[in-house]
């Protein structure tokens, strides 16, 4: 069993996980307290989960010849697009389109 660190998000410094107009984390890395829910929520920015890549992770497999920041760039994009654009707020929705889309990309390129 591994003991992953968590990283506490607050007020103190919320402004370095923002980016775009969303809180962006890397799967369940952080704690957000309170006041940080607070500032994020009387802003309006939405919480952009990245999950991180695994070996066994669909994912990973359908991104394996994308390289993994242009990956994340893409992955990003199209769940702002998906939030912004179609109204999709469910996070298992967000990720299974998000798999659907870059494992086609990644069929095309075969």
């Amino acid at each position: 069993m591994s003991l992953q660190k968590k990283q506490l998000v607050g007020v103190h410094n919320i402004e370095d996980f923002i980016e775009g107009g969303e809180l962006v984390a890397s799967g369940n890395e952080i704690i957000l307290t309170p006041g940080a829910k607070d500032i994020l929520r009387n802003r309006g920015i939405s919480i952009c989960y990245k999950e991180p890549l695994a070996e066994g992770n669909a994912h990973a497999k359908a991104t394996k010849k994308i390289g993994k920041q242009q990956q994340e760039e893409i992955a990003a994009l199209i769940i702002r697009l998906l939030r912004n654009e179609y109204n999709v707020a469910d996070p298992a929705t967000l990720q299974d389109i998000t798999v659907r889309v870059l494992e086609r990309m990644d069929a095309g390129k075969k």
